[in-house]
């Protein structure tokens, strides 16, 4: 998707929609130590992609995982980073000792989602997250 597009709605019509996020708060029951979580404050790129979190490790054995907001449903997804096609699927479908992709949203005010992510090989995360959200418009929207 492009830029012009992100703030289009299926009818055409400009629409605000979610353009970044601020005020990452984890309250951590386990990381696993090979990982390093990062909640810098994100804003939304080029083709509407929206970052809220990522989980980075130096171990080539193990996955990187992204957390983004997904603007259609209003949801914190998380994608496993991984070129084998096989992983991606189970943890997005989360079979085979993969989970995480879906966490569930457990408060609306403030917003507030309980994440665990795990791999058939060990656990990598558990524990609660909010955040602020920004919504916002196309630049030319409001253009005198």
């Amino acid at each position: 998707m492009d830029k012009e597009k992100v703030y289009k709605n299926e009818s055409g019509q400009d629409v605000f929609r979610v353009n970044s996020s601020f005020n990452v708060s984890v309250e951590k029951e386990f990381l696993h130590a090979e990982y390093s979580l990062k909640t810098d404050k994100s804003e939304m790129t080029k083709t509407g992609y929206l970052v809220v979190f990522e989980l980075k490790t130096g171990n080539k054995a193990l996955p990187c995982f992204v957390g983004r907001w997904d603007q259609k449903e209003g949801l914190l997804d998380i994608d496993i980073l991984s070129k084998d096609k096989k992983m991606v699927s189970n943890f997005r479908a989360g079979k085979n000792g993969y989970s995480g992709h879906h966490p569930e949203r457990i408060a609306e005010s403030p917003r507030l989602f309980q994440i665990e992510i795990n791999i058939p090989e060990c656990n990598i995360m558990k524990g609660n997250m909010t955040f602020n959200i920004n919504h916002g418009h196309h630049p030319d929207l409001l253009k005198l």
